[in-house]
């Protein structure tokens, strides 16, 4: 019985961030076997830096709000102060109001229906938010 392959190739790219932001795009290569193109025998990754890395500089600014590559971040280890207002990012949130205002009604066009589930929330709607889900639930993630 002899065996034939079949190669295709997939162009990947890949961001990563962290200390270094790195851009790079990977040619996969797929080796299957013919008679059952679904598994796949071999798999070939070759890479090549398309941007040259740069360091990535986080900075605190006056309000308390952590600064990543020009983007607020607020996670568990990046906090905002008690006093932070989202007043001072209004002209922001109304671009990205605007926009998905613009997406929400294309999407409408094809029969899809878009809804903002979650934005900023204030310290403390936050803060009553984790009261009353500690209260339901003894084991609260933070």
């Amino acid at each position: 019985m002899r065996r034939i392959e079949l190669k295709f190739n997939i162009k990947v790219a890949v961001l990563i961030i962290s200390s270094l932001m790195i851009f790079a795009i990977y040619n996969i290569n797929n080796y299957t076997n013919l008679k059952n193109e679904k598994s796949i025998i071999c798999m070939e990754a070759k890479g090549k830096v398309k941007a040259k890395a740069k360091k990535t500089y986080i900075t605190k600014n006056s309000s308390g709000a952590y600064n990543v590559l020009g983007t607020i971040v607020v996670n568990k280890k990046y906090g905002l102060s008690k006093d932070y207002t989202y007043q001072n990012n209004k002209q922001m949130f109304d671009k990205a109001t605007n926009a998905f205002n613009k997406m929400q009604q294309d999407a409408q066009k094809d029969g899809i229906n878009l809804y903002i589930i979650s934005r900023y929330r204030s310290y403390s709607l936050q803060k009553w938010l984790y009261d009353k889900y500690k209260s339901e639930s003894k084991d609260v993630d933070t």
